[in-house]
């Protein structure tokens, strides 16, 4: 069995040429956690997904590749009042094939998982599209970029990664009954709800929240 940091390595495959790092301020008060955030210029390794698991500097993942396909995308909703219980259980209801995960703020990350690469235009209208039926229409969408312009030394934005420091961590995923998941836990579902080509381009979000008025 691969360990949990080649898995993630493989989960959350992304840009071949650079990566983020993000590390918490100590003195940091603020709901919003703040810190140091820098984009490096190099591969994201299996050693830096180690670090990152054990506690280490906290990496973030750029979704879009240098051809501005991706193998996964987000939406990032930034309010720290997010019911993650009440979240992942409309996300359940209405058969949606995506993770749901705290971020370091409380605020929630909803990661839509390829077995194959897609363009990176096609990955940000369909998140697009659910983050308005869900109500959260101002989130950020990752990729942020549909195309990198490489020539001018575009790298893309990253998101930061669940997980931190394993066991300890408060960026953790949920369950279908919105409890936590342990890195492992969150692995194996994450891989279940890969979808194919084929999956991802039926994929219609208008159609299965079809007949609710309102996301209940």
């Amino acid at each position: 069995m691969h360990k949990p940091a080649e898995q993630f390595l493989e989960l959350f495959l992304g840009s071949e040429i650079a990566h983020g790092t993000f590390t918490v301020s100590k003195s940091s008060s603020s709901v919003k956690q703040k810190g140091e955030a820098s984009v490096v210029r190099q591969p994201t390794t299996l050693e830096l997904w180690q670090k990152h698991l054990d506690g280490g500097t906290g990496l973030g993942i750029i979704p879009i590749r240098t051809d501005n396909f991706c193998y996964w995308g987000a939406i990032d909703i930034d309010d720290y009042t997010t019911e993650h219980k009440s979240l992942i259980k409309k996300l359940r209801k209405h058969s949606v094939p995506v993770m749901l995960g705290r971020t370091k703020s409380g605020g929630a990350h909803v990661w839509l998982f390829c077995k194959e690469s897609v363009p990176a235009a096609d990955m940000r209208r369909k998140l697009t599209e659910l983050a308005a039926v869900l109500g959260y229409a101002k989130s950020e969408i990752f990729p942020k970029q549909e195309e990198l312009l490489l020539d001018r030394g575009d790298l893309g934005n990253f998101l930061n990664m669940p997980y931190q420091a394993n066991t300890r961590t408060v960026r953790y995923a949920f369950d279908d009954k919105g409890e936590s998941l342990t890195a492992e836990e969150f692995l194996k579902e994450s891989f279940k709800r890969r979808l194919s080509n084929d999956e991802f381009y039926a994929l219609d979000m208008s159609k299965l929240f079809a007949g609710s008025k309102k996301v209940e």
